[in-house]
């Protein structure tokens, strides 16, 4: 926009003088920032929590809101890709893609495997089991 200002000198005279004035937006605090996706592993019918998907949530301003954009269905085991919301202190937000994983936990059973050792025993006794 151009806008004339009145310029006074020291001696008292003056001149208007035509300056363009430029307004620009200023940055938002989702244009300074950038939240990190980090997937999560929750177990079935488990509630996850948003803030678990944001890698970097330490590193954003203080007061960073964090939610899904809806909630995660995890009545069944799968990977769920869903948005998370981040919503920064000055109102600005934006949204990030994220997995949550949905699986039971390994039990000792999954996670071990026994090898069988030979014994060599007499007739009539009883092996051990270690």
């Amino acid at each position: 926009k151009v806008v004339t200002v009145v310029v006074t000198y020291p001696d008292g005279s003056s001149e208007e003088v035509s300056v363009t004035v430029k307004v620009s937006k200023s940055a938002t605090d989702a244009d300074k920032n950038t939240p990190v996706a980090k997937d999560q592993t929750v177990e079935p019918g488990s509630t996850p929590k948003a803030e678990d998907s944001i890698a970097n949530l330490s590193e954003l301003p203080a007061g960073t809101k964090v939610s899904f954009k809806e909630p995660v269905d995890t009545t069944g085991e799968g990977d769920k890709v869903v948005t998370v919301v981040v919503t920064y202190p000055d109102g600005s937000s934006e949204e990030v893609s994220v997995t949550v994983k949905v699986s039971k936990p390994a039990t000792d059973a999954d996670k071990n495997t026994p090898v069988a050792k030979d014994q060599t025993v007499e007739p009539g006794s009883t092996p051990k089991a270690e």
